[in-house]
């Protein structure tokens, strides 16, 4: 017997003994619960902040000072408001009053500041490089210097939640005690996680009172769910033409765009001896006419059972992307007079266009862990030969697929709330960043200046503008240079027990399951 199995035989059999023994209080009304299974990452025991919990996982145990909402926009949390100086090099915020964390002691300013510098000192995918300086002025009011102007450090402070100086230590992400509003109540890492409301919590109360979240291998998860054990559950695309007998089928669109880097340069070595560019993406009319002409809702189709949205570009429900920067696809003989006015020609009528003694011929990669983006790199492959251009799909480590990618395309996953996306895919003062910054080697100067005013933007309308216009100004940027192969905007597809209302979703930014869980306090029973 599988572990899948052995954990759902131990939720049908042993939970009730363990509540009845009295190591979780049992919930009066059974409709103030839910059981559920949303993959891995809700179970990995990575429940600190200061080490990334928040730039990956929703904010069941912890509250920031800032956070963003529904509507992908910044919004007051622990801190009610903020400012900035007129130089951009301080923000000062000042704290609502009376905040306890979830073991009833007081959230004071010295936790935040004592959270901050902890993860300073900290490996971590939480960005804190930005800052020089943490202050406390009185107990409600706290100052951060900063190192160089930077608009996006609202994004930064909301993915980084606080956590009690006097008791956290190295068993924290075993217990963690934060001002969200959620508590945990039981662990056991890989298996399940029981959460109950934080009593303390001074946002709205979460509507259920407990929520067990419990890990299964999809076929013992929808095993579960035919029998009534489950109330939700997070599946595959290819599952999604199953039904489930009480429960109905609920896809949850993301932001989270499937991408494809272009290099828009010829081969060359760098200063480092690392070889980047691709003599045939570094046509502009071949990136142009693979953006333009392929059918993506066909590839999603192919790829997903037709569950993820049609992308060309940052999703306009991103309140710093452009819309204008967006195009319609599917134009396929305008393409392919693209390419012909270009001179790639099919002179020996192979099906594959050549130029100068080049062949219309790449490979991609697609990660050999993630099969979505193989499966994409493969519809979308398929796609492209109807213009004469041969791509070759690979699944690739992701080490391998990541290190090469500066001259073979390989598939990512883009669109975090934050314009931090666009920066480190787009800027040309990011090639080569921390490893892997703007893959397609993509320079353009109209772009870089309006970014530049972007982060030293005073205010987060002001940044917005700028990074919109650099996407596009109506004259320069991606619709010239088509430096990504934007395919679609993935969606989280689940199986929902009928009576559970999941609240207003907004729109995820990453496609795990656990992502479902952001705004957990708004489900209830109807």
């Amino acid at each position: 017997m599988n572990k899948g199995w052995n954990v759902f035989w131990m939720i049908v059999l042993v939970l009730p003994m363990l509540v009845s023994c009295g190591r979780v209080e049992p919930v009066q009304n059974e409709k103030e619960e839910v059981t559920i299974s949303v993959g891995d990452l809700a179970l990995s025991q990575k429940y600190d902040p200061i080490a990334g919990y928040g730039v990956w996982f929703p904010p069941l145990f912890h509250s920031s000072l800032v956070k963003v909402n529904h509507h992908n926009q910044i919004e007051s949390d622990l801190a009610e408001k903020y400012e900035v100086s007129s130089d951009g090099l301080e923000y000062t915020f000042y704290l609502r009053k009376g905040v306890k964390f979830s073991d009833g002691s007081p959230l004071k300013a010295s936790d935040i500041i004592f959270t901050f510098r902890k993860a300073q000192a900290t490996p971590s995918s939480a960005d804190t490089s930005m800052i020089e300086k943490t202050t406390v002025i009185d107990d409600n009011t706290v100052v951060f210097r900063l190192t160089r102007p930077w608009s996006m450090f609202p994004y930064n402070v909301s993915e980084i939640g606080i956590v009690p100086e006097k008791s956290y230590d190295e068993n924290y992400i075993k217990n963690p005690i934060g001002s969200g509003p959620w508590k945990m109540v039981h662990f056991e890492r890989e298996q399940q996680l029981i959460i109950e409301a934080n009593e303390h919590y001074y946002g709205p109360k979460p509507k259920l009172k407990r929520v067990t979240i419990i890990k299964l291998d999809e076929d013992a998860a929808l095993a579960a769910a035919q029998s009534g054990k489950l109330d939700l559950l997070w599946i595959n695309a290819e599952y999604g033409k199953h039904k489930v007998a009480g429960m109905r089928l609920a896809e949850i669109p993301t932001i989270s765009g499937l991408v494809f880097n272009l290099p828009t340069t010829p081969e060359y070595t760098d200063e480092k001896g690392f070889v980047r560019g691709n003599r045939v993406t570094a046509d502009p009319a071949i990136r142009k006419a693979l953006n333009i002409g392929i059918d993506r809702k066909r590839i999603i189709e192919n790829a997903f059972n037709g569950f993820g949205t049609v992308a060309t570009g940052f999703s306009p429900k991103l309140p710093w992307a452009n819309p204008e920067a967006l195009f319609s696809d599917n134009r396929r003989e305008e393409a392919n007079q693209i390419l012909a006015e270009a001179g790639w020609l099919d002179a020996d009528g192979d099906g594959i266009r050549e130029k100068d003694g080049i062949k219309a011929e790449f490979v991609i990669t697609g990660r050999s862990s993630d099969l979505e983006v193989y499966n994409l790199a493969v519809a979308a492959a398929e796609d492209a030969k109807q213009l004469g251009i041969h791509i070759i799909a690979k699944s690739e480590a992701k080490s391998e697929a990541l290190k090469n990618a500066p001259r073979i395309p390989t598939g990512w996953i883009i669109g975090r709330y934050t314009p931090l996306e666009f920066y480190r895919y787009y800027e040309s003062n990011q090639i080569g960043a921390a490893g892997y910054g703007n893959p397609a080697g993509y320079r353009n100067p109209a772009s870089d200046e309006y970014a530049a005013k972007a982060l030293r933007a005073l205010s987060q309308e002001e940044a917005n503008r700028n990074w919109r216009l650099a996407q596009w100004d109506g004259k320069n940027g991606v619709l010239n240079d088509y430096p990504y192969w934007w395919i679609a905007y993935s969606s989280m597809v689940f199986f929902v027990r009928d009576g559970l209302d999941l609240g207003e979703q907004g729109a995820p930014h990453r496609t795990q399951g656990a992502m479902v869980l952001s705004n957990l306090h708004e489900w209830e029973w109807k």
